[in-house]
């Protein structure tokens, strides 16, 4: 097993700590009215979906990649349910008025993208069509980051 595609340090591993992280600042903020913890949130949201050096690529592509192997496997869509979250993060700060216009509206274009992503790719489709929880999560992400 290559230990890069396990552990705290994974993209996986990332990927489920994510909301969690911005979840927890944006409430904190909302509750305590220190913008100290809005900053950090607006800055991680930043790092992941508009800082051109560290942006998800708008794509599981790789997501449950078999490393050693070169085929794409279907079966990562299910990992993006985890953006689901976001969005109502992302709403919060920018209601407040801690998220501004610019990074509001590129944050809305990274799901754009990877709402194109999901619905024209061959991984999609193939994930839009399977009769499992496989179909079922991608239903649920199409249905949630149209917004």
């Amino acid at each position: 097993m290559n230990p890069a595609a396990s552990g705290a340090q994974s993209d996986k591993s990332q990927l489920n700590n994510f909301p969690r992280d911005v979840w927890n600042l944006t409430l904190a903020r909302q509750l305590s009215g220190n913008n100290t913890y809005a900053e950090k949130a607006r800055s991680q949201l930043a790092n992941w979906f508009i800082v051109p050096a560290t942006r998800m690529y708008p794509n599981l592509t790789s997501a449950q990649r078999i490393p050693g192997e070169k085929s794409v496997r279907d079966s990562g869509i299910p990992d993006g349910r985890m953006l689901i979250k976001i969005i109502d993060v992302v709403a919060l700060l920018h209601n407040s008025g801690k998220l501004d216009n610019v990074s509001y509206r590129n944050i809305r274009q990274g799901y754009r993208d990877y709402y194109l992503w999901l619905t024209t790719s061959p991984q999609g489709f193939k994930e839009d069509k399977a009769r499992n929880n496989h179909g079922t999560r991608d239903d649920v992400q199409t249905a949630s980051i149209v917004w």
